[in-house]
């Protein structure tokens, strides 16, 4: 799709121009930077242990694990069988072990200190096209056979590490770097994905549990979907009503439509896109409705958008989204707030969030529900770092403004898939699955890959079916 060099089309950038202005179309090019391209890709995070001795292990040390010192803290940690000074250090997040050809193994933060190992599948992603489940098949392939060597209870050395999986070291990573394993490889996966709006109801229902009006045999049907692409989420979490929710709130709104605008609210009014959009933002609005603190922000997002909410906003129909953003996006604003049934002057996370500092709990509650919703239809998404620094006058690297952490990070960034939508566009905004089944065995990583690949492209063709996973 023709662009401006960083994702956006010339459609959108003319579009905000006439919305915001040359300069801050100009501020907000600059400040969005590279963006990555991202049609399907994965993530696995495996029972790893990873860490950077020094010196390398000793023959003594590989051979008996057990004289290895625990790595649960960011510090070096004294090792009392290497010889003097010797430490043994967790790695940082995305410190690289080796890489493949289309993958990495590299450094997560693990919860309980330290850091564990993740497969990466690298960029560029796999397009959806023959070719690109092509390249994901031999890719996943690869990461099998690598996570199947590292399946055997050890110490394995980077350097040991060449050749499986086509595997070679990644300079100027250190080739004595470890990655320790306990047994066959297990993992948590997540996938980044684009697609198109008109989508997103169908998505949701497959990742959720049962509905009330749904058969056991329509279930039944679903159930692998709902195992693979939500196995962690609860029967009552909030995205499972969201998309019943959203489409109860445009009768509703469209029934009763605000008076005193200066546009009367348009023909046709609810277009999918609306109601795709719209059911992501419930599902972000209820699932922070909550008095408890958040461990993290972009927790309240089982389905977190990648792409800025604004970008997705400029998507919408011309006449929906001319009328939605009148009054400085008011009407938008009672559009969602309704269809959540939530208060709009309350903090979009109204528990807040975990800090060391309890005192800074609610550091973030100047993002009202209110505000992030008009905001989203003037080109700036207040759940993310760029959109909040911008909104409050800090800097992308404050403390506040990073604990948006890769939400909307990809900003106006957009895949072309399927084909085509209301508007005549191919363009998909981007999705990273957060809630996908736990704890697969490394056997089942490349059928499981497969099969959302399939789905993914099956929903943005604009078909219907459910998820299966392939081993072909």
């Amino acid at each position: 799709m023709p662009g401006t060099g960083r994702g956006f089309s010339r459609d959108l950038v003319l579009s905000l121009q006439r919305t915001l202005g040359n300069g801050a179309v100009t501020r907000l090019l600059q400040a969005t930077g590279r963006v990555v391209q991202r049609d399907v890709g994965f993530e696995f995070e495996a029972s790893l242990r990873t860490a950077r001795p020094t010196p390398p292990l000793t023959p003594q040390e590989k051979s008996n694990r057990n004289l290895l010192p625990e790595t649960n803290t960011k510090a070096a940690v004294p090792r009392l069988h290497g010889g003097v000074g010797a430490t043994m250090q967790s790695l940082a997040k995305f410190d690289k072990i080796v890489k493949g050809p289309h993958y990495t193994l590299e450094a997560d933060e693990s919860f309980a200190g330290g850091s564990n190992g993740e497969f990466v599948t690298s960029l560029p992603a796999f397009p959806e096209t023959s070719a690109g489940r092509g390249a994901l098949k031999s890719t996943m392939k690869d990461i099998t056979a690598l996570a199947a060597h590292l399946s055997r209870p050890a110490v394995h050395e980077a350097s040991s590490l060449v050749g499986v999986g086509k595997a070679a070291l990644n300079a100027p990573t250190d080739a004595s770097i470890i990655a320790e394993s306990f047994g066959p490889l297990r993992a948590n996966p997540q996938s980044t994905v684009a697609i198109s709006l008109e989508a997103i109801p169908a998505l949701i229902q497959e990742m959720t549990a049962k509905q009330v009006t749904e058969s056991e045999k329509d279930f039944r049907k679903r159930e692998p979907g709902k195992k693979a692409l939500g196995g962690q989420l609860l029967g009552t979490n909030a995205l499972t009503p969201a998309p019943g929710q959203a489409d109860t709130g445009l009768a509703t709104f469209s029934a009763n439509p605000p008076v005193g605008l200066a546009l009367p609210l348009p023909p046709n009014f609810g277009s999918d896109k609306l109601t795709g959009l719209l059911g992501v933002v419930v599902s972000y609005l209820k699932s922070a409705d909550t008095a408890n603190a958040q461990s993290y922000v972009k927790g309240i997002a089982p389905l977190m958008a990648r792409t800025s909410f604004w970008a997705m906003f400029e998507r919408l129909p011309v006449a929906e989204k001319t009328y939605l953003r009148q009054n400085n996006g008011a009407p938008f604003a009672t559009l969602a707030l309704g269809s959540a049934g939530v208060a709009g002057a309350v903090p979009v996370l109204r528990g807040g969030i975990s800090t060391p500092n309890p005192a800074d709990r609610y550091k973030l509650s100047g993002v009202t529900r209110q505000l992030w919703l008009e905001q989203m239809t003037q080109g700036v998404d207040l759940l993310s770092t760029v959109g909040f620094a911008a909104h409050f006058g800090v800097a992308p690297t404050h403390a506040d403004a990073k604990e948006f952490e890769s939400m909307g990070k990809l900003g106006p960034k957009f895949e072309t898939v399927g084909k085509g939508s209301e508007n005549g566009e191919d363009a998909a905004p981007i999705f990273e699955l957060r809630r996908m089944q736990k704890d697969v065995p490394y056997t089942d990583w490349l059928p499981l890959a497969l099969g959302v690949f399939d789905f993914v492209k099956m929903l943005n063709k604009g078909k219907t079916g459910h998820y299966k996973p392939k081993k072909r």
